[in-house]
């Protein structure tokens, strides 16, 4: 019998918050729920809050009257100020509640992909990061971070898993903000253009933080968490002990060698706002 070694030094005994982060389609919803059951199971409450949660703990353009598009009523500085109010009440009852939140994103995908959209610049999104990060840095938080190198295939797959009147909404939604319109991204190709550079952002942001945290490499599996699914079998076997290890502090016995999550390393803040702030000559920017 293999036992999984703890990847890291800190107790997980301590986190009193655990975040699931990646893009769409990488799983968030369906490590969610698996994160919020590994903690019930090891004598811990946990409270799932998924993205479509509503009213949602944290997110901003709740507030709002046109949500779906909220450049149309908010600058990128009220929507950040905003997002840190809602962050601070969050974090202030997480303090005094026995339950461990599992969010499914909220660090990046949420609020900070709205700035995103609305073209607020690299220096800004950075600075609304930072400012998140303390105020729940106390909560001795983890954020899991599940990442597919390539991110065209991983667009175009779960795209074609949600068919096209999903793939509308996305377009509909994402490709009439500010960042999409400035630089002409239409339609499926516009859409991957879109988290092509998105996802040099969030590494960006993910190489930098000073939290606990852990990235999965799922080399282009998606999750397909908005549909109640879960991943491929062996790909969720392959992932679940080192999770499970890092947000309970249990070693897990397995039958097999110790899975070992991939984790790459991200490119540098600078390169990316050089890559972000400067659109190419047809008016796109390049990964």
């Amino acid at each position: 019998m293999n036992q999984v070694a703890q990847p890291d030094h800190r107790s997980s005994e301590h986190h009193g918050l655990v975040i699931i982060e990646g893009i769409m389609g990488s799983g968030k919803s369906t490590t969610m729920r698996f994160v919020a059951k590994a903690l019930e199971d090891a004598g811990r409450p946990a409270l799932a809050v998924h993205e479509r949660a509503d009213p949602h703990p944290v997110r901003a353009t709740d507030e709002l009257q046109h949500w779906f598009e909220p450049w149309r009523e908010s600058t990128a500085e009220q929507l950040a100020a905003c997002a840190l109010s809602r962050w601070r009440s969050f974090a202030q009852t997480i303090r005094v509640d026995l339950a461990v939140p599992v969010l499914d994103g909220q660090l990046f995908h949420g609020d900070l992909t709205n700035l995103f959209l609305m073209e607020a610049s690299l220096d800004e999104i950075a600075t609304y990061c930072d400012s998140l990060v303390q105020l729940i840095e106390p909560l001795r938080p983890l954020v899991v971070y599940l990442r597919q190198e390539n991110v065209e295939r991983a667009v175009r797959t779960v795209c074609a898993e949600r068919g096209e009147a999903w793939l509308k909404y996305q377009v509909d939604w994402k490709l009439k903000g500010p960042y999409a319109v400035r630089r002409n991204l239409v339609g499926l190709e516009g859409l991957i253009a879109l988290y092509q550079d998105y996802r040099l952002m969030t590494d960006a942001l993910f190489d930098r933080l000073p939290l606990d945290k852990m990235a999965i490499e799922t080399r282009g599996e998606t999750g397909r968490g908005t549909t109640g699914r879960s991943w491929n079998g062996s790909v969720w076997t392959a992932y679940q002990a080192p999770v499970e290890v890092r947000v309970t502090g249990r070693i897990r016995a397995t039958n097999g060698p110790s899975p070992t999550p991939p984790v790459r390393e991200h490119p540098e803040a600078g390169d990316v706002a050089v890559r972000l702030q400067s659109p190419a000559a047809d008016g796109r920017t390049r990964p």
